[in-house]
C-alpha cells in the first residue's frame, strides 16, 4: 500500500468520524470569521491611511497637568455630513477669496518635505505652525497653557473639498 493510499484511507476514516451536521456549520463559521477579519483589516488600513487628529493641552488647571485627545482622521469623513449645510455655506462665503489658494497649498504640502510655515515668539508666548510628515502641526504656548494640535493633511483636504462643494452648490441669493 502506497503512502497515497494510506493517506486517503486515513482521510476517509476521519471524515466518517466527523459528525455530518457540524461540517456545514464549521464552513459557514469559517467564512464568517474570515469575512470579519477581512473587514477589520480593511478598516484598520483606512484609519491608518487617514492618520490621527491629536490635541494636547498642558496646564496646571487640568488635573494631572495634561489632557490629550486623539481621534482617527477618518472620523472627519464620517462627521462632515452631520454639519448643517448653512454652516458650510457660511464657511464658503468667508473663504471664497482664499479657498483655491488654500486647496493648492494643501496639495503641495503633502508632497513637500517637513518645514516650519509660521513661527512667532515673544517673551511670554510662542506660536508654531509646521508641516511634519503627513500632518499639519500647530503649537501655541504661554506661561500658563501649552496647546499642541496635529491634523492630517488628508482631513484638511476633505474639509476644504466640502467647503468648495457648498460654494458651488449654494442656493442663489445667499
Amino acid at each position: 500500500m502506497s503512502w497515497q493510499d494510506r493517506w486517503q484511507a486515513q482521510w476517509r476514516e476521519s471524515a466518517q468520524r466527523i459528525r455530518p451536521h457540524l461540517t456545514p456549520l464549521r464552513v459557514v463559521l469559517g467564512f464568517l470569521v474570515a469575512g470579519w477579519i477581512t473587514i477589520g483589516v480593511v478598516i484598520w488600513i483606512w484609519i491608518f491611511q487617514c492618520g490621527l487628529i491629536t490635541c494636547s493641552v498642558e496646564s496646571e488647571s487640568i488635573p494631572g497637568g495634561r489632557l490629550t485627545v486623539s481621534v482617527p482622521g477618518a472620523i472627519s469623513w464620517a462627521l462632515i455630513p452631520l454639519v448643517p449645510d448653512h454652516v458650510w455655506r457660511e464657511c464658503a462665503a468667508e473663504a471664497e477669496d482664499w479657498l483655491p489658494a488654500t486647496r493648492a497649498m494643501i496639495e503641495e504640502l503633502a508632497e513637500a518635505p517637513d518645514f516650519v510655515l509660521v513661527s512667532v515668539s515673544t517673551p511670554d508666548e510662542r506660536v508654531l505652525v509646521a508641516k511634519r510628515g503627513r500632518h499639519l502641526q500647530v503649537q501655541v504656548a504661554d506661561p500658563k497653557v501649552e496647546i499642541r494640535c496635529q491634523v492630517p493633511l488628508r482631513a484638511v483636504k476633505v474639509a476644504l473639498t466640502r467647503i468648495a462643494i457648498s460654494r458651488t452648490c449654494a442656493p442663489r441669493g445667499i
